[in-house]
């Protein structure tokens, strides 16, 4: 599992050119996966990447879904409220907290923008790049928000390459985990133990995962990933268990699909 895929921006040599050209939204996932490729350890322009308008105590950040039934990445808007946490700008709580138990969020005294347990999104359109989205929101160019039933999310990431919530500072120890999801991804990352704790959150925080196939391993982002769209889970901190885990059929790459979990 230590073979890396080489992607390129485009796709694959040899493509035509229109079919190489990428919608901006996939683009945008792209090139923050170079930053993390080439070891970036902080976003010089959140305004261009992932820092929206704010209202009040909250403001507007653009993360990415992968959503059951959609065969694409969908990045969006959503509101998070701020927090204080010294050296870290715009910090927040984590997505995974923010997707298990999301808030209902006000806008000013005017009517509330989703109903309890949804999570409102501001979207661009299909051919609008991010940066000039982000523009547009903190001009006061607001669409209407659409409303995400949290229970349909597969998994999320955000574009940040520091941490924005101090997990650093969390008690619980993070765990090598090896994760099989519905789809049939292979992924291993660090993550606490999902049976410790008196509440279940309805996702887990994965730092650090790397995805592996049957053509190599590649980088991905901190996701947040829906408990029940991992279908296999193993803790393989310990080296006897990783290498017994190398032996079992679901977590062979073998068995795995080529995809991306962030792109298709």
């Amino acid at each position: 599992m230590t073979k890396t895929v080489e992607t390129t921006l485009n796709g694959p040599p040899g493509t035509p050119q229109r079919e190489r050209t990428n919608p901006p939204h996939i683009e945008h996932i792209r090139e923050h996966l170079l930053r993390v490729e080439t070891g970036h350890i902080a976003v010089t322009d959140p305004e261009a990447v992932y820092l929206g308008h704010a209202e009040g105590d909250r403001f507007w950040e653009v993360i990415g879904l992968r959503l059951a039934g959609h065969p694409s990445p969908i990045l969006g808007a959503v509101p998070f409220r701020r927090h204080e946490l010294p050296g870290v700008l715009h910090s927040r709580e984590p997505l995974a907290s923010f997707l298990s138990s999301p808030a209902t969020p006000g806008r000013g005294g005017g009517p509330l923008l989703a109903p309890p347990g949804w999570i409102p999104m501001l979207l661009p359109r299909a051919r609008e790049t991010i940066p000039a989205f982000l523009r547009s929101l903190r001009a006061g160019k607001v669409p209407k928000p659409v409303l995400i039933d949290p229970g349909t999310i597969e998994l999320a990431f955000d574009f940040r390459l520091e941490n924005p919530f101090g997990m650093a500072s969390l008690r619980r120890p993070l765990l090598r985990h090896l994760i099989r999801t519905e789809r049939g991804h292979l992924i291993t990352g660090y993550c606490h133990d999902p049976m410790e704790g008196s509440t279940q959150p309805a996702f887990l925080h994965v730092k650090d995962p790397v995805q592996h196939t049957a053509q190599g391993s590649r980088r991905l982002l901190p996701l947040a990933i829906r408990r029940s769209f991992i279908t296999l889970m193993v803790d393989i901190s310990d080296d006897e268990t990783r290498m017994a885990a190398a032996q079992w059929v679901p977590f062979s790459p073998a068995s795995a699909t080529p995809h991306h979990l962030l792109l298709r």
